[in-house]
């Protein structure tokens, strides 16, 4: 039997699978991915630390699976950054796309760029949430730490240097930095001149999609393996999820509910929004894939848990928003807790509760972040229409695809049937497809979705839902434009 390593470097939780070519996911662990906050603004994961919860989780999956893993392949969060020096020593923390302190240089050096030009070279929209703009933010605020660097390198990255011994990163996680060129696929020169870096001071980039070679001898006794196993670089945690849900098809949009969220959908040509407003990102050598990012999703709902309602479960509190009206009965939640990538909303936007009333409870709340959630993927789903792209259907996983509701909604916010894999681990099931492909288990993409994605019943839009959404999200789009001037 041969079975398939999954690790999942995520922003809360890191995960570990044992996958095989049906799709089941054998054994599962995964293990809290602490987020480190020593001062205002700050969100950053241990590097240390990181590796060795990733060893953890996978030594328990592979225990008894020795003689049977044939490959290892990964995911992980985008927006991380984090310099290393030339010893290849991390010199600070792992700044996750949760980290805010770049917004404190974005608006002088944004200003002297022509953005419109950086937009068009790397197809990254106007925020400071991007690996470019933390490096500009080193080299401003930190100076001795962006002189002593390296490399700067994601997550990921860090994890396959422990692997393999080599600096590397592949598309869909260098799409995200604002320093890939969309069209070549190298390091772009407009964006490098920014930074005020080269490419010797960025990653190799290789394919997600092809072995990269074994692991070294000390990763292989980390891990507890009997041989030194082949590597897939793999693809970024949202991009597993596409592939995990059959996300590949034509017309099929792509959410993936997380700590973040976004809204894809697969395209042969890069696409690119004249306002700014889609993020599309290099997936393989001839893929795309256009949307957006949502920099704020279940990390308004793990916000509110721990602010207000810490002696709740996630499923009490979303049964108690169950019963409440559309709309919340008036209420409103703007989830923007760390800004957003959107630059109609903007970097510099934070949550916002209006209309609350003396009847409004906690059920309200939840709904209304619910819904506000949803509101700003109608929002990606409707710039992704006004680029002459249609979806027929929207394919959801990641952790908020638990809950029936939130998926009810989805559906009729964005009055399109959403659909779910049966499993609930489809970043894990999305990677090993990857893997099986390019081991030759299966030929292609569509061959492998046959045999291991499974996809439950679809949620269907309820149209009298649907006319009370359309006159919200109305509504909704008044108070983004009113709220931009005031943040």
């Amino acid at each position: 039997m041969s079975l398939i390593l999954v690790a999942d470097i995520g922003t809360t939780n890191i995960k570990a699978g044992l996958v095989n070519e049906k799709g089941e996911v054998l054994l599962k662990q995964e293990s809290e991915n602490k987020v480190h906050r020593p001062k205002p603004g700050a969100a950053e994961h241990d590097p240390i630390e990181m590796y060795e919860k990733f060893l953890e989780v996978s030594r328990k999956v592979i225990k008894g699976y020795e003689k049977e893993v044939s490959l290892i392949a990964l995911s992980a969060y985008q927006l991380g950054l984090m310099p290393i020096d030339k010893k290849m020593r991390p010199i600070t923390n792992m700044f996750t796309l949760l980290d805010t302190r770049a917004q404190s240089t974005f608006k002088t050096w944004s200003k002297r760029t022509d953005m419109g030009k950086l937009y068009r070279h790397t197809g990254c929209s106007v925020t400071s949430l991007y690996p470019l703009s933390k490096i500009i933010w080193l080299r401003e605020t930190r100076r001795k730490v962006f002189d002593k660097t390296a490399y700067f390198i994601g997550a990921k990255d860090w994890i396959l240097f422990n692997l393999i011994g080599d600096i590397i990163t592949e598309p869909s996680i260098a799409s995200a930095t604002q320093l890939l060129n969309l069209e070549n696929g190298d390091w772009d020169d407009y964006a490098m001149q920014i930074a005020q870096i080269d490419k010797t001071n960025l990653p190799k980039i290789v394919s997600g999609n092809k072995i990269v070679g074994n692991i070294t001898e000390k990763a292989k006794e980390d891990l507890g393996l009997f041989e030194r196993v082949p590597v897939l670089p793999g693809v970024y945690d949202g991009g597993g999820i596409l592939i995990g849900v059959g996300g590949m098809e034509e017309k099929i949009g792509v959410i993936n509910l997380g700590t973040s969220a976004m809204l894809r959908i697969v395209s042969p040509v890069p696409v690119l929004d004249t306002a700014m407003r889609l993020q599309t990102y290099n997936f393989f050598s001839d893929m795309w894939l256009t949307g957006a990012g949502i920099n704020n999703a279940g990390v308004a709902l793990r916000w509110f848990k721990k602010s207000m309602a810490e002696n709740m479960s996630y499923d009490e509190l979303v049964s108690l928003a169950k019963n409440i009206p559309i709309g919340a009965e008036g209420l409103y939640f703007l989830p923007y807790l760390s800004g957003e990538r959107d630059p109609r909303i903007g970097n510099l936007a934070s949550g916002v509760m209006f209309g609350i009333r003396e009847h409004h409870l906690t059920g309200h709340i939840v709904r209304a972040i619910l819904e506000g959630v949803s509101y700003t993927a109608r929002l990606v789903k409707e710039t992704v229409g006004d680029n002459n792209i249609e979806m027929s259907e929207i394919r959801i996983g990641g952790s908020g695809a638990q809950s029936d509701l939130w998926l009810q909604i989805f559906a009729d916010v964005l009055n399109l049937p959403v659909k779910r894999a049966k499993t609930g681990n489809t970043s894990l099931v999305g990677e090993a497809l990857l893997g099986f492909v390019a081991q030759g288990v299966y030929k292609n993409f569509k061959e492998g979705t046959t045999h291991m994605v499974k996809l439950d019943s679809p949620f269907t839009p309820n149209q009298d839902n649907v006319e009370k959404y359309n006159k919200n999200f109305a509504f909704y789009l008044t108070l983004i434009n009113q709220m931009k001037d005031l943040y």
